[in-house]
């Protein structure tokens, strides 16, 4: 049992540093948080609002290794 808390701790100081890498604000222990950011930055374009190039390109290429890593895992 010690074993979830410890996994759960993990995701947690997972997610601390990547929110604070280099002040990239994205989720990177759950795949939906990823797709919203993505989504959220997307729809903001539509709006005419700036796109942070930077972030899309981190937060695509998240999604691009959990798609690769996903598919020759299975």
């Amino acid at each position: 049992m010690n074993g979830h808390y410890l996994a759960s701790a993990a995701c947690g100081l997972q997610n601390v540093q990547a929110t604070t890498y280099s002040d990239a604000v994205i989720c990177i222990t759950h795949v939906t948080g990823i797709f919203t950011d993505l989504a959220v930055m997307i729809g903001a374009k539509f709006r005419v609002e700036p796109f942070d190039k930077r972030k899309g390109l981190l937060v695509s290429l998240i999604i691009a290794g959990f798609i690769v890593g996903g598919s020759l895992g299975a």
